[in-house]
């Protein structure tokens, strides 16, 4: 059974047993929601499960009031320093996982048959996605994998 709930409240269900696992928490979030006591493993799986660590909405309508000239130094910011940041967060994971390690818990690699699992479970979200970008006049499956590609280049000091 899934028991859904904000994620800010995820203490309760997992300190008291409510749930037998959790997925999709970051490193950094299982520190900082005090759940690392109820880590028991960590399952890796090859290309990570993928979620963006920071995100800037703007409304159309404000954007346009925005002068072009601080909407270009925005725009710079965005490009030059999100990516770095983003970079840096993975390596307080990385230094975080290295802590649950070292503290006992097991970390495997996820089998072939379930990443193909949530390969396919997934896989209209992404359509559904591409879609929605398409609409838009926007190759939404380049952009996430200029994304990707982004992200791994930064990760490894590129």
């Amino acid at each position: 059974t899934v028991v859904p709930g904000p994620a800010v409240r995820m203490y309760e269900p997992i300190s008291k047993g409510v749930v037998d696992m959790f997925c999709c928490v970051d490193m950094e979030h299982i520190h900082s929601h005090k759940i690392t006591p109820y880590l028991g493993a960590i399952t890796d799986i090859e290309g990570g499960l993928f979620g963006p660590k920071f995100t800037v909405f703007f409304n159309r309508a404000k954007w346009a009031q925005i002068s072009k000239m601080d909407q270009e130094a925005i725009m710079q910011m965005a490009e030059r320093d999100l990516p770095k940041f983003s970079a840096d967060l993975d390596k307080v994971a990385q230094n975080f996982r290295s802590q649950f390690i070292a503290a006992g818990v097991v970390a495997a690699p996820a089998s072939a048959a379930f990443t193909a699992e949530l390969t396919t479970a997934w896989s209209s979200m992404y359509e559904e996605f591409y879609g929605s970008t398409k609409k838009q006049g926007i190759d939404g499956k380049a952009v996430f994998e200029a994304y990707k590609a982004e992200s791994r280049r930064l990760a490894t000091g590129g």
